[in-house]
């Protein structure tokens, strides 16, 4: 075990990115997928589940059982970008006159999705990179590397949800923010995420 380091607390910034194909130290964000504009707050929720095994003669738990995960990613959009409206919203349009997207509320109507779409249509590979400028050319590699302990989070298969409660915030003394919520759910291989460092992740 390593000793304990103050330098190794972490307050992370970075950027999200969907669909990347390539995070090698030889490339840079947004890896080859694209990037979903100006975002805060953003947050893995692990979900980790478990439940307590009793013994009746004891009255008290003797066990704990891991009964599986139901991880989400949330953050916040503070601008009106056009691929994170696409990536978010089930049913967006491209404006005839201005070429940005639309967000169409519709409960019917051609090419329309309904109530009953699978959400899942529209999953996406969602990649969570820190900002890092800083980079340390090592031997076998290129530049872009980064100094620092800060990892990535890769959710495998994310499924957008826009929360429930949110708004756009239409006041000069507000951002804009839209909550969105990603749900995890299995990939092909049943991965649901990973969290680590660049050089160790692989897509």
């Amino acid at each position: 075990m390593s000793l304990a380091e103050v330098r190794k607390i972490l307050h992370i910034s970075g950027r999200l990115c969907v669909d990347p194909t390539d995070i090698s130290d030889s490339s840079q964000f947004p890896y080859g997928g694209t990037a979903l504009g100006v975002t805060r707050d953003a947050e893995i929720r692990f979900g980790i589940k478990t439940s307590l095994v009793y013994a009746e003669e004891f009255a008290t738990p003797v066990e704990a059982v891991y009964t599986g995960d139901t991880a989400l990613f949330a953050f916040v959009i503070r601008d009106l970008d056009n691929d994170a409206l696409a990536a978010v919203f089930p049913n967006t349009a491209t404006g005839s006159v201005s070429g940005d997207k639309i967000i169409e509320g519709r409960v019917s109507g051609a090419g329309e999705n309904r109530a009953g779409y699978k959400m899942s249509d529209q999953s996406v590979k969602l990649l969570f990179a820190p900002r890092v400028e800083k980079t340390d050319p090592t031997a076998g590699s290129t530049t872009f590397i980064p100094l620092d302990e800060q990892p990535m989070v890769l959710i495998r298969k994310a499924v957008p949800l826009v929360e429930e409660t949110s708004m756009l915030q239409l006041s000069i003394k507000a951002e804009i923010g839209v909550g969105v919520v990603f749900q995890a759910i299995p990939d092909s291989s049943g991965r649901l995420y990973d969290v680590g460092k660049r050089g160790d992740l692989t897509l």
